[in-house]
């Protein structure tokens, strides 16, 4: 099957008519396409730019001030802040603060800055029951928006928020933490911490004084009712007339506590002995005894008892409810109490005879007196005891055997004291036997240390046998003899002890100089003199010392101590025309105060004949004598 299809062939292109010229739009086409792309370009850039300088301004107020806890903003439902870019276009703005109602606006945003101007937003309201039991006389509320007062505790038109309710009950207050909801009505019951208390007494006549920590104290007299009082601890002290009473009370909120103070009282009957004595209590007199003493409210009374001539008792008398307490006191006589006490305390010290004089006083401050009668012939014959025992310890049998004999003749048959008589007459027998023993063998011993010149050790056995027999004439001779024996044996050790101080000085002296010379070896010449003073060893260095300083040739250059009385030196350098140097050496020694020995050597290096140079140097040595003479009082010689 066959189609006839005509193709069509194309046509060559036609040359432009001759004379004619391309149109005017085709000609600009390029630059009108690329005039829209660049103002598109920078319409892109215009709105890169200045599309994230879109903001939003506004000045926001709750009721004509500023919100004090800030406000926030939201667009198209969502938070915006002010310092982010808007959306751009109709956009519904809301404006929104705590405590306030919200408002919102329709607005279209283009570029730059949307500003709103200023908002005022209405604070949110409430209202506020309050129920305060029991009723206060006045309601007080106060917030940070402002304080009202009622005595209904009903508040309406509230600004939201949180709240101080104060109820004032005269003085009183009670103080509530409340918060005001947005648009309701908010309930509040308080109990406050208030209560009443009703006070009576029997028999209803008396005053009180109600105190507490946190309160003011309340004076006023039975009965007596107080409505409103702060819950809490009480202190009431009820008074009558030489009565008073403390309780403890409570006061609970919202209820009456009611007390009763009963006044209860009791009496005591006192007496003494002797009676006629005054009984005081508080400092005042309250009657002579024997006596009733009525009307006293229960309790531990401290009171006095006075009567001439006797001690004043203090005494507890203890009153009971309704009852009455019974109370006898013995007065003590003064007199005879001290004479007692001293009677003791003498005793105690072993002192029997003025013991017993005490016990005579207290017999007659009392007579008749048992305690002291007994013990009067007690202490007599335990004193006539103690004396004796003292003399025969000192070995005087005769005078003690007689003190017994006189205790036995107060206190006839006295065991203590016949038994003391007995031991005393044998300690005496043989006591007489042993001294006359004794005595022999301490005059042996005392010749026998003599002998071998122990004069202090036979001077002390004669102090001993003294004490045996005390008037013996063979212990005066012997004594005689050995302190004269002593005294010559004292006189010739101290002389030999001088002498042998003094050669051991002299040695040592000498052997110092001898050591100061040795580093002068090298001396041609060594003329020397030995001088003498009074003054001690001390006295001459300070005098050395001072010359010294008067005279640089003198000068001290060397010193050695070897003790306070005794040193070496060596004096400075002499420097005249015809010799090379010389030093004084120096030795200076104390052997006893006022012998005090200088020796003075002049150590020369010479340089010309031996004669002259020896003249010089004698004449040198000279010169040290004259000058330091004078500053020791021309003692020197």
């Amino acid at each position: 099957m066959g189609s006839n299809v005509a193709v069509a062939k194309p046509m060559a292109p036609q040359p432009s008519p001759p004379g004619r010229k391309p149109s005017f739009r085709r000609a600009f086409l390029p630059f009108w396409v690329a005039l829209v792309f660049g103002i598109l370009i920078m319409a892109r850039d215009y709105h890169a730019r200045h599309s994230i300088l879109t903001r939003l301004a506004v000045k926001v107020t709750v009721d004509g001030k500023e919100p004090e806890q800030g406000f926030s903003v939201t667009v198209n439902g969502a938070r915006q802040s002010l310092n982010s870019p808007l959306p751009m276009g109709s956009v519904e703005i809301g404006i929104h603060a705590p405590d306030s109602e919200p408002k919102s606006q329709s607005r279209f945003v283009w570029y730059g800055v949307t500003d709103l101007g200023s908002v005022n937003l209405l604070g949110s309201r409430g209202s506020l029951e309050a129920k305060v039991v029991p009723t206060p006389d006045i309601y007080e509320l106060a917030g940070k928006r402002g304080s009202w007062t009622n005595t209904t505790g009903s508040f309406l038109d509230l600004p939201v928020g949180r709240y101080e309710l104060v109820s004032r009950f005269g003085s009183l207050i009670e103080r509530t933490r409340v918060e005001v909801e947005r648009n309701r009505t908010s309930r509040v019951d308080v109990a406050a911490k208030i209560g009443s208390l009703e006070l009576s007494s029997d028999p209803p006549e008396g005053a009180f004084e109600l105190m507490s920590p946190a309160t003011e104290s309340f004076v006023g007299a039975f009965p007596a009712k107080y409505t409103r009082l702060l819950e809490g601890e009480y202190r009431l002290v009820a008074k009558r007339p030489g009565y008073e009473r403390k309780l403890e009370l409570r006061v609970r909120r919202n209820e009456t506590n009611r007390v009763v103070v009963k006044f209860v009282y009791g009496s005591a009957q006192i007496t003494t002995t002797p009676a006629g004595a005054t009984v005081f209590w508080a400092g005042k007199e309250q009657g002579k005894t024997p006596m009733a003493w009525t009307n006293r409210m229960p309790g531990t009374y401290q009171i006095g008892i006075e009567l001439d001539g006797h001690d004043t008792r203090f005494v507890e008398v203890k009153v009971d409810d309704e009852a009455t307490a019974k109370v006898d006191v013995t007065l003590v006589n003064t007199r005879y109490r001290e004479a007692m006490e001293g009677a003791r305390v003498n005793l105690e010290n072993n002192r029997f005879e003025r013991a017993a004089q005490f016990l005579d006083a207290a017999l007659l401050a009392q007579p008749g007196d048992a305690a002291a009668a007994k013990l009067l012939p007690e202490t007599r014959a335990r004193g006539a005891r103690a004396r004796a025992e003292e003399l025969a310890q000192r070995g005087e049998f005769d005078a003690a055997l007689s003190a017994l004999d006189s205790a036995l003749k107060a206190f006839p048959g006295e065991p203590l004291t016949m038994a003391l008589q007995q031991r005393i007459r044998s300690s005496k027998t043989q006591t007489s036997e042993k001294r006359e023993a004794r005595f022999q063998q301490l005059m042996a011993e005392a010749r026998s240390m003599a002998s071998w010149q122990d004069f202090n050790g036979a001077l002390t056995l004669l102090d001993e046998a003294k004490q045996i027999l005390p008037n013996e004439a063979e212990i005066t001779l012997l004594e005689a003899s050995l302190r004269k024996d002593q005294t010559k044996l004292v006189a010739e050790l101290a002389r030999k002890r001088s002498q042998d101080g003094l050669e051991a000085r002299r040695n040592e002296s000498n052997t110092a100089f001898e050591l100061a010379l040795r580093s002068e070896k090298d001396a041609r010449s060594s003329p020397a003199s030995i001088y003498k003073t009074s003054k001690s060893a001390t006295e001459v260095r300070t005098a050395l010392e001072r010359l010294g300083k008067r005279d640089a040739s003198f000068k001290i250059r060397e010193l050695n101590p070897s003790s306070p009385d005794m040193f070496t030196a060596k004096l400075g350098e002499i420097s005249p025309g015809a010799t090379v140097g010389q030093y004084f050496r120096i030795g200076v020694t104390t052997y006893e105060e006022g012998n005090t020995q200088v020796l003075v050597k002049l150590i020369a290096y010479t340089g010309g004949s031996s004669e002259t140079n020896v003249v010089l140097l004698q004449k040198h040595l000279e010169r040290f004598r004259t000058t330091l003479a004078p500053l020791l009082s021309n003692d020197f010689e």
